[in-house]
């Protein structure tokens, strides 16, 4: 009974794994990283985490984002659902910045980064 309480307890602290995998590097330099036990299918959308280390530390001092982002697999569409800004790579080091941006749909360019982050969490 006292192991029964004792991981009762413990439960909500332990964390999800995630497997973060490097999906394409721009011409700029940045790299776009996919949480791929975040993916989520539902019909034509796939609902992903995904870390963007930029080639460069942006003009506001920041090193990465992290965002949770929807695409649409048929319209070739994508929309970030909510995202946090940080000072180091890997969203690590200090938050800066959070939002949650309108719900817009924008164009995946073709040739570009986000084409391939398309193709490969639109094939899963």
């Amino acid at each position: 009974m006292k192991k029964l309480l004792l991981a009762l307890i413990f439960l909500p602290f332990v964390s999800y794994a995630s497997n973060w995998v490097l999906i394409s590097t721009s011409t700029a330099g940045d790299k776009f990283k996919i949480d791929t036990t975040s993916i989520d299918r539902n019909g034509n959308e796939a609902t992903y985490w995904e870390i963007l280390n930029y080639g460069k530390r942006s003009e506001a001092g920041n090193l990465s984002s992290k965002s949770q982002v929807t695409i649409n697999c048929r319209t070739k569409e994508f929309n970030t659902k909510f995202a946090q800004v940080f000072s180091d790579y890997d969203a690590q080091g200090t938050l800066n910045f959070q939002y949650t941006p309108t719900s817009t749909w924008t164009p995946i360019p073709p040739d570009t980064s986000y084409e391939t982050v398309m193709k490969f969490v639109c094939k899963r």
